[in-house]
């Protein structure tokens, strides 16, 4: 029998299209083509820019980073996949990146990508099954999967240039969404509550992106982008606002 062509499938191809794609431009895989191809950062996002929210989970910094999230994907994609359907994987996994990367623009407006926090939201499930039925999940998966993710996260903890608040954000957001998403065990009043969280999450991260603009960091950042870039008059057009912002009266 051939084998079905998933959704899940498809992201990890795309994530090694598009990483081709940079690695072919910019074999270095610079910041600088990172935020060129929809790498989240705070400046692209205060420009209006929210594509960025997108791109970083299909985006990736180096080979490893791409082999360990897209054998994640394939590993804990799927149970997903095949518990919605393609359709409504495709939906929260965009839902679970765009919450992940709105996490870590509040907590650290750097440059950041990777597919790693809709992975977590990926983990996020096993913990929703764990809560539908904690006797049923176990004799049909062991407690194996918490062991993982206790690993994971104290990974993201301790490791060096880790999005913490990416992996974080996605685990709590994928948790969330697929509570939203039941049918039958989840009350109707439990989830006026979580819908009102993710719209308070999504009011303050509208409100911090649109404070971000203009800020000592903003400009900062985007002076350094455009330098790099090798583009002096868009370079020194910001150094002057900042400077005539910022300077001592």
């Amino acid at each position: 029998m051939k084998k079905k062509f998933t959704a899940t499938k498809l992201y990890i191809v795309i994530n090694i299209l598009i990483f081709l794609l940079i690695y072919l431009k910019d074999p270095r895989v610079s910041i600088i083509t990172l935020i060129d191809f929809g790498a989240q950062n705070g400046f692209s996002l205060a420009d209006g820019k929210l594509w960025h929210l997108v791109m970083p989970m299909f985006l990736h910094a180096s080979w490893q980073h791409l082999g360990l999230n897209c054998l994640s994907i394939y590993i804990f994609g799927r149970f997903v996949e095949s518990y919605y359907g393609s359709k409504p994987f495709v939906f929260i996994s965009l839902v679970i990146g765009v919450l992940a990367s709105l996490g870590s623009f509040l907590t650290q407006p750097r440059v950041s990508v990777g597919a790693s926090g809709v992975v977590y939201g990926y983990f996020a499930f096993h913990l929703y099954l764990y809560f539908l039925n904690k006797e049923r999940y176990k004799a049909s998966f062991g407690s194996d999967i918490f062991i993982l993710l206790a690993i994971n996260i104290g990974y993201s903890i301790f490791g060096a240039n880790i999005d913490m608040a990416g992996h974080l954000f996605g685990l709590a957001g994928g948790f969330i969404i697929f509570l939203l998403l039941d049918k039958k065990k989840v009350k109707r009043s439990s989830k006026v509550l979580l819908t009102s969280l993710l719209l308070i999450f999504a009011l303050l991260s509208g409100a911090r992106i649109v404070s971000y603009r203009g800020s000592e960091d903003y400009y900062l950042s985007k002076i350094y982008y455009y330098d790099q870039k090798k583009e002096p008059i868009l370079r020194d057009e910001l150094i002057k606002e900042y400077i005539q912002r910022y300077s001592s009266p």
